[in-house]
């Protein structure tokens, strides 16, 4: 098998494979399920989350939403007993979270859900204010800042609009989501709801475990021999890594960012320059945005290996598929760019270098730093390691991220239809949101305003839309020409 045919993914795990560190059906990739328990330790990521809540408090950055037009009728009481019962079907909907007296985070596992649909008509306003109320109010709630420790950390309304339908909101926090689980919960509500009409017997396989189960498993592995390698790899990456930021219009007064946001748009030209230079050098088109970037970013900062981060899934257990919870987080893709490389062999470097990171992908970067402390030193004490945790240094300068479209849902014969709910506060400077739709990618610059004024950020997207145009039209050109 000849791995530059295979995605960076792929490639990564048969590296792991040949080497000997990854055995198909090992102890390793096993996650057991555990008798049911109303209290269990928390995730990695989960600590991260709920130590950074306690330093900086609530924020909707922390917040992942998803907002939809209904167009069509719905049985109201069948979306809420939909709702119910993936509430049952998963302990995350169903969890709050207490700090006991030596600093340490728990799950606390109620045996009902917590998340129940919440319902408001707006008949009573004009009908063609009807819309644009349902998404102002849809943004506040799904923004309003969670009580981890007294209430579910998940909520979801449906709006009322008469004749022009409904508008659904959903909101969870990053302590027991991400954006497959909204895919997931979505998927099981539609399927749900059609049986719920329907009258037929819903078909969904019953889950082999719950986060709770991985967040234990993730705790022994933590402390065993096969987290070394995965930490050589990142102590070498990381030991004298400079990151630098994109030089900055403004000086932040706090680490909490007021979101600014523009949009990005590919052309017809730019589209098919990456979908031809991808065929050509044998990468995939998120390749040619990652080189290009890396390559704005040698310009911007002059530095020798430019730090982008890159969101993953981390699922790579087939049965977390299908759970709801904290999985997903950003590795570090390093590369050196201080040998002025020409964009073909820099696409070559970026390629080699995201699959070595994805091949660590397991190992969370805050992991890394709960574990890395000077030599000798005594074990951190609970509170400490969770003061840590919500001081992991930023490891790159910009983020970036390809989505594949978002699911098509329906509830039973009515279709929904997609809306943005945007935030209002960002702890990043620099995020770049693409969606791989057809025919061509769009996207998003999302940006902290205490950073950056619009009109920089607007500057630096064109130079690097004009740097992948280029790039894409003579992979041989040294990068320092593009």
């Amino acid at each position: 098998m000849d791995p530059s045919s295979l995605s960076p993914t792929r490639a990564a795990a048969l590296r792991r494979w040949r080497s000997g560190e990854l055995v198909a059906g090992s102890s390793d990739n096993a996650i057991e399920p555990t008798p049911p328990s109303d209290r269990a330790p928390t995730s990695f990521a989960q600590d991260h989350s709920l130590a950074a809540q306690k330093q900086l408090g609530p924020r909707d950055s922390s917040t992942i939403t998803f907002g939809a037009f209904i167009r069509g009728q719905i049985d109201v009481g069948a979306l809420a007993q939909s709702i119910h019962d993936v509430a049952t079907r998963h302990e995350t909907l169903r969890t709050t979270f207490h700090e006991d007296d030596s600093g340490r985070f728990w799950q606390h596992i109620a045996p009902n859900p917590l998340v129940q649909l919440e319902v408001t008509s707006l008949d009573h306003l004009p009908s063609g204010d009807r819309d644009s109320e349902a998404i102002r109010k849809a943004t506040d709630f799904v923004y309003r800042p969670y009580d981890l420790g007294a209430e579910a950390a998940a909520r979801v309304t449906v709006f009322e609009l008469g004749a022009n339908g409904y508008f659904i909101a959903l909101s969870a926090h990053q302590v027991i989501a991400d954006g497959w689980s909204l895919a997931v919960a979505m998927h099981e509500a539609s399927h749900l709801y059609r049986a719920h009409t329907t009258g037929k017997p819903p078909e969904l396989p019953a889950l082999k475990i719950q986060y709770r189960d991985y967040a234990l498993w993730q705790r022994a592995w933590m402390s065993s021999p096969a987290r070394l390698p995965h930490l050589r790899y990142w102590h070498e990456q990381l030991a004298d890594l400079a990151c630098s930021p994109f030089p900055h219009d403004l000086q932040p007064s706090g680490r909490t960012l007021r979101a600014g946001v523009i949009p990005i748009a590919f052309t017809d030209a730019i589209s098919d320059g990456i979908n031809a230079c991808a065929a050509q050098e044998n990468v995939s088109p998120f390749m040619i945005l990652l080189a290009s970037l890396n390559v704005l970013v040698r310009e911007l900062t002059v530095v020798a290996s430019a730090a982008i981060g890159i969101p993953v899934a981390n699922r790579s257990r087939r049965e977390t598929h299908q759970l709801i919870g904290p999985f997903s987080h950003f590795l570090t893709v390093q590369t050196d760019v201080s040998d002025n490389p020409t964009f073909q062999d820099l696409l070559q470097r970026s390629r080699e270098t995201t699959a070595q990171a994805l091949a660590h992908q397991e190992l969370l970067l805050i992991m890394y730093f709960h574990e890395v402390r000077a030599p000798n030193s005594k074990p951190i004490a609970a509170s400490s390691a969770i003061k840590r945790l919500a001081n992991v240094p930023i490891l790159y300068t910009a983020i970036l991220a390809l989505q594949p479209p978002m699911p098509t849902f329906h509830l039973g014969d009515a279709s929904l239809e997609p809306v943005e709910l945007y935030r209002s506060h960002t702890l990043g400077g620099f995020h770049i949101m693409l969606w791989n739709e057809t025919p061509r990618m769009r996207g998003r610059v999302e940006y902290g305003k205490d950073l950056f004024v619009e009109a920089t950020v607007e500057s630096m997207a064109a130079l690097w839309m004009e740097i992948m145009s280029r790039g894409c039209s003579d992979p041989t050109k040294r990068i320092s020409r593009l």
